[in-house]
């Protein structure tokens, strides 16, 4: 698994792997307690969470469940923050 970095980084990965720490965070869980739920290595969980690169959609799938949050509300997140992102990028700055 190779670890996207710097400007190359997707940001959906970035919040995905956000939402998956604080989540994690708020069970209470280690990052190797979360891997051993899901059956993933706690390498590649971090490297999620650091936003290093976007998991496949049975991972995605599996660490939502795991963390009790539903794919289909989690997916709607990510795309909001998208919509925000673009909108905050096409906005017009004031002086």
């Amino acid at each position: 698994m190779t670890e996207m970095k710097g400007a190359s980084r997707d940001e959906d990965a970035i919040y995905f792997g956000r939402m998956v720490k604080r989540l994690r965070l708020q069970h209470g869980w280690t990052v190797e307690q979360l891997a051993n739920t899901v059956g993933m290595t706690r390498v590649h969980v971090s490297v999620i969470e650091r936003g290093g690169n976007s998991p496949k959609l049975r991972t995605f799938i599996a660490l939502s469940n795991a963390l009790g949050a539903d794919p289909t509300e989690v997916l709607r997140a990510i795309l909001q923050n998208r919509a925000q992102l673009r909108q905050a990028t096409r906005a017009p700055r004031s002086r």
